[in-house]
């Protein structure tokens, strides 16, 4: 089931995903700490979208992920922090906070993108529990702003390889950007030879059958 390229993830999927932690804790507690995770999201009066791999995972492959990263347009309230000191999460370095080997990053930001993902984000079911995730053009435009790190031009170009049409939906709101726009047209050329590659060696593969 998993790793079928151009097979968007549903929400049974990657709860199935998410429920496996091959690592430190078991396979149940681990579901129990992802779905507590979730919990405390929903319970967030703050705007707030779920990016990363999570939210990735919705668009192109699943894969295990260890963080669940959380885009908030202001800081959360004194009392969701309490609530999550008090239920055992520990602040291991600004914004991160972890329980059982699950790390919950939560980045705040009023940039234009935040406020579009933000905005933007659609509800899924996920442990029972309907939560924000960023839609494809919008972490698309994360991943922009986020500059040229490698893994950030990775997921880019993985993204855009699945979901091409969200190359012109972003750059009509770039117009202006000139220095995203550029990135963009370089990570689209790059999801384009990609593409190209992986159609070359299927049809290897099919006349060596």
């Amino acid at each position: 089931m998993f790793g079928r390229k151009n097979t968007p993830l549903t929400a049974a999927d990657l709860e199935d995903l998410l429920s496996i932690h091959p690592f430190r804790t078991s396979r149940s507690l681990w579901a129990e700490t992802v779905a507590d995770a979730i919990s405390r999201l929903t319970s967030l009066t703050e705007g707030y979208a779920v990016v990363g791999t999570i939210a990735m995972g919705m668009h192109t492959r699943p894969r295990f992920t260890e963080q669940i990263r959380v885009l908030l347009s202001c800081a959360p309230s004194g009392a969701w922090l309490e609530a999550l000191r008090n239920s055992g999460y520990k602040e291991c370095e600004c914004g991160i906070w972890t329980l059982h080997g699950l790390k919950l990053s939560i980045s705040v930001s009023s940039s234009s993108a935040t406020l579009s993902v933000i905005q933007h984000a659609r509800l899924h079911r996920l442990f029972g529990m309907d939560i924000r995730m960023a839609e494809a053009k919008d972490l698309l435009w994360v991943y922009l702003e986020a500059g040229e790190l490698p893994e950030s031009m990775s997921e880019a170009v993985e993204l855009i390889s699945n979901c091409p049409q969200i190359v012109e939906e972003l750059r009509s709101e770039l117009v202006k950007q000139h220095d995203l726009v550029s990135r963009l047209d370089r990570w689209a050329e790059r999801a384009a030879l990609a593409r190209l590659s992986n159609y070359s060696e299927r049809v290897i593969a099919r006349r060596a059958v």
